[in-house]
Formats: structure tokens, sequence, C-alpha cells
């Protein structure tokens, strides 16, 4: 559990600084406001689409990187998998604006969620031998995919609007995390239990 937010130390005894609270962060911060959309309290809008860019996408791309440093096999997982889907979500969204790609369809969005949930599924799992904010937030992210999923399935908006107070909890659980991590190091003692 604790191995998430160590510093990890290289045989020449120079640290590896820990990017995890920065990971869980961008990460919170992202999956938070696209929630807040999918909630029904503003449309998308390029503040998402920007922050899914470069704080869900590059960010944790650099974050996933910086975890492969420290021998972190769930953080650098984790922050590259997701980043990864993020600069894909923009792209699926941006590609037909410019005219570069067919818009997807209501049910070839309905599988890319679902294939994302059951990924988010496997990350569970793997999160159960982690701090419980995590186990919150991929349990929480699982069940926010599956949502979005039957709300392209189905075309009823409650399940989008279900999804989008799930995924508050999932962006608050993740920015638990990223808190924690950052204020236990600075601190040298638990401010935030994890």
């Amino acid at each position: 559990m604790k191995k998430i937010f160590k510093t990890a130390v290289s045989k020449s005894g120079a640290g590896t600084l820990d990017s995890a609270p920065f990971g869980w962060l961008a990460f919170g911060l992202t999956v938070l406001l696209l929630s807040l959309h999918n909630a029904g309290l503003y449309a998308m809008n390029s503040m998402v689409a920007g922050t899914a860019l470069f704080l869900g996408g590059m960010g944790l791309v650099v974050a996933g990187i910086m975890e492969s440093r420290k021998a972190s096999v769930f953080g650098m997982t984790a922050f590259l998998v997701y980043g990864f889907f993020w600069l894909s979500l923009v792209a699926v969204l941006v590609l037909p604006v410019n005219g570069w790609a067919k818009s997807t369809g209501h049910s070839a969005m309905a599988v890319y969620v679902l294939v994302w949930g059951l990924v988010t599924v496997g990350m569970f799992f793997a999160s159960l031998k982690t701090a419980l904010p995590l186990q919150v937030f991929f349990g929480s992210l699982a069940l926010m995919f599956l949502l979005l999923s039957m709300n392209d399935f189905t075309g009823k908006a409650v399940f989008q609007y279900g999804a989008g107070y799930v995924g508050i909890l999932s962006g608050i659980s993740a920015l638990y995390a990223g808190f924690a991590g950052l204020l236990n190091d600075i601190y040298g003692r638990k401010v935030l239990p994890v």
C-alpha cells in the first residue's frame, strides 16, 4: 500500500521523485470536469476538451513514464493506459469536427466506452492491493463507464446523469489520493490517511 507514495532511491543514492500525486491529481481533475458535464451542469466545451488533452492525456503519459523509472507497475500502467485513453477520447470527438474522420455513432461509442469499462474493472481488481482511495476511484470509474455505455446503447439521459454523479465521486477520490501523497510527503507524516 505504501509503495504507491514512496520515493524510489536508485543504487547511486539519487532519489526518483514520486509522480503519483501529480498523476492522481491530473486524473481526478479530468474525471471531475468531464463528470460535471455528464451530470448536466454545463455543455461539452473547450475547458473539458483542453483538460482531457493536456492534463488527462499528456500529463498522465508523463506521470506514467516517471512511474516506470521507479518501477511502479501499477502507477505506470494506470497513468499510461488512461493518458492514452484521454488522448483517444479527444481524437474521437475532434477528428470528425475537422473532417479528418467520420463521426462515431452512438452504438460505436457505446462499445468504446464499454471496453474502457472492462479495462477499468481489471484496474479495480489490481487496485485492491493499493490504497483505499484508489479502490474507490477505480470502482466508481468502472461504474461510470458502464453507465455511459448504457446511455449510448439506450439513448436515455438518466444513465449519463448517473454517470456524471458517480464520476464526481470518482474524481474526488483520485484528488484525495493525490493530495494525500503530496501532503504526506511534504509534512513527512500521515496528514491524510490512505
